[in-house]
């Protein structure tokens, strides 16, 4: 899915099929996995980094769509997250987030 975005230094066009995928919901028959939210990050040109939320559905009449969030909702999306996610997943977060996961006391 592609989605223009428009902010104070220029323009995005935000596409789920380059951007990085942080996360990814299940997708699948059983209606648990017939929608989801996933997790992207856009690098523009300039190097300022968007992140965004892709919401999908595989049900009927239901519309697809892409919110840009903040950096902060972002990762409060991942840590949510956290308990489903595998090793190969964290890594990729961690590209990101560099402290991802990581218990703090």
């Amino acid at each position: 899915m592609r989605s223009v975005f428009r902010f104070e230094d220029g323009t995005a066009i935000l596409d789920t099929d380059t951007d990085s995928c942080l996360y990814a919901s299940r997708r699948g028959l059983d209606p648990a996995h017939r929608q989801g939210i996933d997790v992207y990050m856009h690098l523009t040109k300039g190097g300022k980094r968007v992140f965004y939320k892709y919401g999908w559905s595989l049900y009927e009449n239901v519309e697809d769509y892409i919110q840009v969030i903040s950096e902060e909702k972002a990762r409060e999306i991942l840590e949510s997250k956290l308990p489903w996610m595998s090793k190969e997943d964290i890594e990729v977060v961690r590209q990101v987030f560099q402290d991802f996961g990581v218990e703090t006391a």
